[in-house]
């Protein structure tokens, strides 16, 4: 589990990078996990009553980066994010 203030970080992040066109664009969006060694985060996509997973590298510009930044993979289940980690490179 993120600390609190660690979570409100990277999810005031994503929101500022986000501009209108990307796929997580006004959604609500909850930081789950970072990755130790990059900027890869990993959030829960809320779609309606549909949650997903989002996979994000963020680039903390702080700002609106043109689409496709930030990078961003969406997960339909636990199990295919899971399977995504188990890829995650840097």
């Amino acid at each position: 589990m993120l600390p609190e203030e660690l979570r409100g970080d990277l999810e005031s992040e994503l929101a500022a990078e986000l501009a209108a066109g990307h796929p997580l664009h006004g959604h609500r969006v909850g930081a789950v996990a970072r990755c130790p060694d990059c900027t890869t985060a990993v959030f829960t996509v809320a779609r309606g009553r549909q949650v997903r997973w989002g996979l994000v590298v963020l680039s903390w510009s702080g700002r609106p980066e043109g689409f496709p930044l930030p990078v961003t993979e969406l997960f339909a289940s636990f199990g295919q994010l899971r399977r995504g980690l188990a890829d995650h490179r840097h």
